[in-house]
């Protein structure tokens, strides 16, 4: 695609393999592509399925990622960057005996940010309470009152704890529906924001497994 500027005016249609468009005033060129609403090749659906599978997952966080998107927006939505920024990083890998996108959650990038970001650690999970860890040494750039936003997945349940707890507790507990099973594997990500909700820590995931 591309913005021109045309010496005929406004120009709508197609002429030859260029179709001509208008978007907010703008002249807009590219090039036709047959069939693209409706792609049939084993490989467009399963890039059509693959997009779908990222979106549904978009829509999952849609309660994390508009605070940790925030700062680097810019002119993308939350949905639009978290789906930009994941979809080439391995968080989703074909699976051919179910023939579907299967996420690998220690891939999960949910924030983008310039706050010093801190290593959480899973410390106990006591049946199907998880109790996470964090240094709170304080450096210049770590304000005490900064906010943890942390998920956790397990065999398709899901615990959040967002902006509940501060940086300088140094803990926080996330509590599933039921307890994980010995050797089932716990993927945690998360990250911290300023108590005006401003700055962002970068996020990083990593997979727990249950020793029981």
């Amino acid at each position: 695609m591309a913005l021109i500027n045309s010496v005929l005016g406004r120009i709508r249609g197609k002429i030859g393999d260029v179709v001509f468009t208008q978007n907010k005033g703008r002249q807009i060129a590219k090039l036709y592509q047959p069939n693209v609403a409706n792609p049939r090749t084993g490989q467009q659906q399963a890039n059509r399925s693959r997009f779908v599978a990222l979106l549904a997952l978009g829509k999952l966080l849609r309660v994390v990622l508009p605070l940790g998107f925030k700062e680097y927006s810019g002119s993308l939505s939350w949905l639009n960057r978290f789906m930009s920024t994941n979809s080439s990083n391995g968080l989703l890998s074909w699976d051919e005996p179910t023939s579907s996108w299967l996420p690998a959650y220690q891939n999960l990038v949910i924030s983008e940010g310039s706050l010093y970001p801190t290593t959480i650690e899973v410390d106990t999970l006591v049946a199907a309470d998880l109790t996470i860890k964090w240094n709170v040494e304080i450096f210049a750039n770590q304000a005490p009152d900064d906010e943890l936003v942390i998920i956790a997945f397990v065999a398709g349940q899901t615990a959040m704890s967002i902006r509940q707890v501060i940086r300088s507790v140094g803990e926080a507990t996330l509590s599933f529906d039921t307890a994980p099973a010995n050797g089932q594997v716990i993927s945690v990500c998360g990250f911290f924001i300023t108590s005006d909700g401003r700055i962002v820590s970068n996020s990083y995931a990593f997979n727990h497994t249950v020793v029981v």
